[in-house]
């Protein structure tokens, strides 16, 4: 006894073969090719960085609080915007910050607390050695403001503080790794550490020097 053929078994038949001959096929040129350059570090480039370290300066000469030495543990800040000019290296601009907040100071004849912060803004380069991988080491150098902000006491009218305005140049040096999690975004960790040699803007006798080291997490698109 024939069993008769029903429209639904006839469109699922049709399903399987359909799917059969879908599978043997051979995936299009493109596909090939956009498998080859996913997770590849080139074209825009950004990065975001957040974390924390230490940050030490000192300030020398000048006739307000001369030889003043100060340091802390704070947060770091990195903003990074570039593009990729040859393959692995990436060119562009960025803002680095940190301040240390309740930072310990010396000033001789005084002692407290107070805020030290450092800003450092310019163009930065950045190699990745392997641009499908996520190893990279970096450099940014331009202007830098180093700022000493301790807190005003006034005894008998007369204001005791030792803040401080300096600019000058800084730098700061990096080497990261961060894991591919797409095919544009990665999330690592990245150390970075950091000079510069400030003036006083009000009293060009009184010369500054800091340096920064910290540890900070970085997602990067690139």
């Amino acid at each position: 006894m024939s069993h008769p053929v029903t429209v639904p078994g006839l469109i699922a038949a049709l399903m399987v073969l359909w799917s059969t001959r879908a599978l043997a096929q051979p995936a299009p040129a493109g596909h090939a090719e956009a498998d080859a350059t996913a997770r590849t570090h080139d074209g825009f480039y950004l990065r975001l960085a957040l974390g924390g370290g230490a940050l030490k300066a000192k300030f020398s000469g000048g006739e307000k609080a001369p030889d003043t030495e100060v340091s802390g543990g704070g947060a770091m800040l990195d903003v990074l915007l570039g593009g990729t000019p040859a393959p692995g290296l990436v060119v562009g601009g960025g803002y680095q910050f940190e301040m240390a907040q309740d930072a310990e100071f010396d000033a001789g004849s005084s002692t407290g607390t107070g805020n030290l912060a450092r800003g450092t803004i310019g163009p930065f380069v950045e190699w990745f050695p392997d641009r499908n991988g996520g190893f990279s080491v970096g450099l940014l150098a331009g202007y830098t403001l180093l700022v000493l902000d301790t807190i005003d006491l006034e005894i008998f009218g007369t204001e005791i503080g030792n803040d401080l305005n300096t600019s000058g140049i800084g730098g700061n040096f990096w080497v990261g790794y961060a894991h591919w999690l797409s095919s544009q975004w990665s999330l690592g960790l990245m150390a970075r550490g950091g000079l510069a040699g400030t003036k006083n803007r009000d009293d060009s006798s009184q010369s500054g020097t800091a340096t920064s080291m910290g540890l900070l997490v970085t997602g990067v698109y690139h």
